[in-house]
């Protein structure tokens, strides 16, 4: 309906902002509007009501607390949006706590690629290059061990199939 696109110029003007304050040092405002803005396309239940049985298995999240359902009704615009949004993120946790972040930092470009995998729209995005960046620093944190083994070898081969 007419509610999305004014959701995605918004988005799109919260992914500048949050760019922004990440280069400017605000990092735990960076932080605080990646998420709200992310939170935009989950469709959460915010009735309260649990979901049960066949519910619940279709709000497995694939990752970041994207459901399939979510990444369903996803366009490639906002897909891009929620990736260069995750990728920011894991840069701001990097500034904001050092090496410590550095487990969170590589969760959040998993859970990235697996949006990207299993998200349909990214069969239509144009330009793929916000996924390079990411593939790239999933190779490094596979190289530093942060990342577990059985995800790194998938991850690894998909990788190459995908690029090489």
């Amino acid at each position: 309906g007419d509610g999305n696109v004014t959701g995605r110029g918004s988005a799109a003007y919260a992914v500048k902002m949050a760019d922004m304050y990440s280069k400017i040092g605000r990092t735990e405002e960076t932080l605080e509007l990646i998420d709200e803005t992310l939170d935009v396309w989950k469709g959460e239940e915010k009735s309260g009501v649990l979901a049960l049985g066949d519910q619940r298995r279709q709000r497995e999240t694939v990752g970041a607390g994207f459901t399939k359902q979510d990444l369903e009704k996803l366009g490639p615009e906002e897909l891009e949006m929620i990736l260069q949004l995750l990728v920011i993120k894991g840069d701001a946790l990097m500034k904001l706590h050092g090496f410590q972040a550095f487990p969170l930092s590589a969760g959040l470009n998993i859970d990235a690629m697996r949006i990207f995998e299993n998200c349909p729209a990214s069969k239509k995005m144009k330009d793929i290059s916000i996924m390079f960046p990411i593939y790239n620093r999933v190779s490094i944190q596979l190289k530093g061990g942060v990342i577990n083994q059985d995800d790194s070898c998938n991850l690894e081969r998909d990788l190459y199939s995908r690029f090489y």
